[in-house]
């Protein structure tokens, strides 16, 4: 059996057993001494080793330790296989973890190390540890990337982003950094200017401040370049970090149309606008001006007609300019709600408005661009996700360009990287970096917050890829909990039964000191480390604050899509003209072109010649000029187009005062309308029937003789008695009858003279015998009734004379009445009245 012990271990070992051989000697001397003397010896141990009491003395030292070898010895020895011995080297307890030594992490591959004082330094990195006394850092010059763990007041930007900013500016790296509050700015400008470093700030707090960025530019100058589909593809980027947001609960539809609409109008500017004009402020422009009318159309939708149904401009726009008036106003009102926010601040607006930098020079000199961005909202997050992304899409090209790889090598520090819009495809982009030459230091307070903005699994992706993890302090349960799962377990031993605790419990997590960090490193234990303030680390300079330089502003140049669609209309026109087979160019004299009418002057017969008929224009001894005045005539429609619209909406308006009117007025009343039966049928018919001429005679006399008050209104055509033949006589049996309710009159009308006819007939007065057999006149209610007053005779039942009375065929008369051309007066008559004035007595 061979035991294996550690160096320290050993020594440990060693000095315990001197120690109790000393207590062995000293027990026997005070021992014997006290049993033969009754007094104590002392601590004088040497008397012990003489030949009286040096066996006694070993053989107590070699129980003793047998006992403690026997009940300690696990702890101190590992057993192994093989010849029976001691090997002395570190254990190692497979499946368990440990804290890594300095030693371990300073050699480790890609770490170097640089004296701070120096002004140039071959290597460049995160800082993973420090030699104050020897002013010296261990860095890591490899291509990791580094995730930074720590909530607000941790030491991120003073422990971490301000050494490697001056650890890469001594090495000469490219850097685009995030600067939330500005001070990253203040304190390292100046030294970045006297090192040669191109510095460029975007002062999103105080945009007057700062260089100018024209998001526009990058994708335009690809478009010139040729590279139509990477300018769309930086075009979308731009487009849907402005208008959409995925955080966003509701429908999705308004924004992504809204950054269809915008990509629509950019990429039109691309095509007709000048460099100057091509700007977010033009955008906004043309969505509100374009929305003018123009004839019956408007200048956003000629203006991509114009365009073709096939090119880009018109298949991104087609879902906003052809939608319908509610959804396109849906589209609209987001499109404008988000586009107002980088249009209307002045100072912002004109800062957006042009570029004075290139970003294709990032990869190719030294740069150093510091993003200044609130911290405390989210306003213009969505332009430094959009500027981070136009940067790394174009360091890409730089590598492609050169073999694979930047010339210098460009480190993307973004502080509150988990604050901001999520940047498309970054699970891509840490992947592809490492081999281009581009680091990325991402600093989060947490890993929920990581998993909040990107999901899960491509927060797992951007940690996977992150070969440093630096934690400084958190105060996430979640957080803790993982740092600490991360950190690993270690054996240890309760009531002689082996256990695993933590290497680090989340009560040391949250107990760091402030500069305290745990260096958590690809292939390596974890590392305990200590990373002083920037202040205190010697660097080899004075530290001199810098101010945000002042930026001359420009007027912000606008595209004017109305004066473009109506030159282009022009030039259509005048085209058109010229190529007209007729001849000559546009007139508005005639509409087939200059040159010979197509009527023509027609020959006389007489000589000479006829002038053409259809024109009316002036004879004018000089050609018809082409300059065609195109604004006027626009004017003249517009004005045109509006009185109709003014004249359609006056007329609609009155019709809606007509039908309200109508709602409220008195209910018509109409004529009375008997019903009718044919009068060649009548054998139900059981009435008394008088003398037919007599009753004929009584009925056209008051008709003929009735005069009413001029404003006539309806004539009836009263028309002489036809008599028709009847096939049997009808049997009259008198029933008593019923007085029927008198009509409702709720009008005065006017009275109006009623004209007879000679004849009456049956079309122009659909009036025939009423049947007195449970005969009700219906309750009626007339409107501007005119009374007909008729004389009529008393009736006197003769029940007798009338039953065995026949009417000859010939006598029956047929009475038309057209009720609908009668009009009564207001002295209408009641239903008793009419009966007996019909049916009035012969004698009278």
């Amino acid at each position: 059996m061979k035991f294996r012990i550690s160096s320290k271990d050993l020594i440990i070992f060693v000095v315990f057993s001197v120690f109790l051989l000393y207590l062995c000697a000293i027990g026997v001397m005070n021992f014997t001494t006290f049993g033969s003397e009754g007094k104590l010896w002392g601590l004088n141990p040497f008397p012990a080793f003489g030949p009286k009491f040096i066996g006694i003395t070993l053989m107590l030292f070699v129980i003793a330790m047998i006992m403690i070898f026997s009940s300690v010895s696990s702890y101190i020895f590992e057993k192994e296989k093989g010849r029976p011995g001691l090997d002395v080297r570190d254990k190692e307890e497979k499946g368990y973890a440990r804290w890594a030594k300095d030693k371990e992490i300073k050699t480790d591959r890609d770490v170097e190390v640089v004296t701070t004082t120096d002004e140039k330094t071959n290597a460049a990195g995160v800082p993973l540890a420090i030699d104050m006394k020897k002013n010296q850092i261990w860095v890591d010059n490899g291509e990791y990337h580094t995730l930074v763990i720590g909530s607000s007041g941790s030491g991120k930007s003073r422990c971490i982003v301000k050494p490697l900013v001056n650890l890469l500016a001594k090495k000469g790296e490219s850097m685009i950094i995030t600067d939330p509050k500005g001070e990253l700015y203040t304190s390292a400008a100046n030294r970045l200017k006297e090192l040669g470093y191109n510095v460029i700030v975007l002062n999103f707090r105080d945009p007057s401040h700062g260089n100018a960025w024209n998001p526009l530019t990058l994708p335009y100058q690809y478009q010139k370049m040729g590279n139509k589909d990477k300018s769309t593809e930086l075009l979308d980027d731009v487009a849907l970090n402005i208008l959409y947001d995925p955080n966003n609960k509701g429908e999705p539809f308004w924004e992504k149309s809204a950054a269809d609409f915008f990509s629509g109008l950019a990429l039109g500017l691309f095509q007709d606008a000048k460099e100057d004009e091509i700007n977010i402020n033009s955008i906004n422009v043309m969505s509100t001006v374009g929305e003018e009318r123009l004839g019956a159309s408007n200048y956003t939708k000629e203006y991509f007609t114009m365009k073709g149904e096939a090119s880009s401009p018109y298949i991104f726009a087609s879902n906003t300019i052809n939608a319908p008036s509610d959804t396109k106003g849906g589209i609209m009102s987001t499109f404008r709600q988000k586009i107002r926010l980088f249009a209307s601040r002045e100072n912002l607006s004109e800062m957006l408005s042009h570029s004075d930098f290139s970003l294709l020079d990032i990869g190719k000199q030294k740069t150093a661009v510091f993003i200044v961005i609130h911290d405390e909202k989210t306003t213009y997050h969505a332009l430094a996700t959009i500027f981070i992304k136009q940067c790394y899409e174009t360091l890409i090209d730089v590598a492609q360009e050169n073999g694979g790889r930047l010339p210098i090598r460009t480190n993307f520090i973004l502080d509150e990287f988990a604050n901001m819009p999520p940047l498309k495809d970054v699970d891509s982009m840490v992947t592809a970096a490492r081999s281009r030459g581009m680091r990325f230091t991402f600093i989060i307070q947490n890993f929920a917050q990581l998993n909040d903005v990107y999901g899960k699994e491509v927060a797992e992706v951007i940690r996977g890829n992150c070969g440093n993890t630096i934690y400084l302090i958190s105060t996430e349960l979640a957080a803790l909990e993982e740092i600490s799962k991360m950190c690993g377990e270690v054996k240890s031993k309760e009531k002689d039964k082996t256990a695993s605790t933590p290497l680090v419990t989340v009560t040391d997590l949250q107990k760091l000191k402030f500069g305290e960090a745990i260096l958590m490193r690809l292939r390596k234990s974890p590392f305990k480390t200590k990373l002083p303030m920037n202040e205190m680390v010697n660097w080899g300079y004075t530290i001199e604050e810098a101010s945000f330089p002042t930026r001359p502003t420009r007027p912000v140049e606008i595209f004017d899509i109305k004066t473009f669609v109506k030159e282009k209309k022009k030039e259509k026109m005048m085209a058109e003209g010229n190529n007209n087979p007729m001849g000559g160019g546009f007139s508005p004299m005639n509409p087939f072109g200059g040159g010979m009418s197509p009527f023509g002057d027609m020959a006389s017969p007489f000589g000479g010649s006829t002038p053409n008929p259809f024109d009316t224009a002036p004879k004018s001894s000089s050609p018809f000029s082409t300059n065609l005045d195109l604004d006027a005539m626009m004017r003249d429609i517009d004005r045109k187009i509006a009185e109709l619209d003014a004249e359609e909406a006056k007329a609609k308006e009155e019709e809606k005062k007509k039908q309200e009117a109508s709602n409220i007025a008195a209910t018509p009343i109409s004529a009375p309308t008997l019903e009718s039966k044919p009068a060649t049928d009548i054998s139900n018919i059981n009435i008394p029937t008088p003398d037919i001429d007599s009753v004929l005679k009584e009925i056209e006399k008051p008709l003929a003789n009735k005069v009413v008050e001029p404003e006539p209104q309806i004539k009836p055509i009263i028309e002489p008695v036809t008599p028709t033949p009847i096939k049997e006589p009808p049997i009259i049996q008198p029933e008593p009858m019923v007085k029927q309710p008198e009509p409702v009159v709720q009008a005065q009308p006017k009275p109006v003279e009623v004209e007879p006819k000679p004849r009456i007939n049956q079309s122009s007065f659909n009036f025939d015998l009423p049947s007195i057999d449970n005969y009700q006149l219906p309750k009626t209610e007339v409107k501007e009734p005119t009374k007909i007053e008729v004389p009529t005779p008393k009736v006197e039942e003769k029940h007798e004379e009338i039953k065995n009375n026949v009417l000859d065929s010939q006598d029956k008369p047929k009475i038309n009445v057209d009720v609908d051309s009668v009009v009564f007066n207001n002295n209408v008559i009641s239903d008793d009245e009419f009966f007996d004035d019909f049916f009035g007595d012969d004698d009278e």
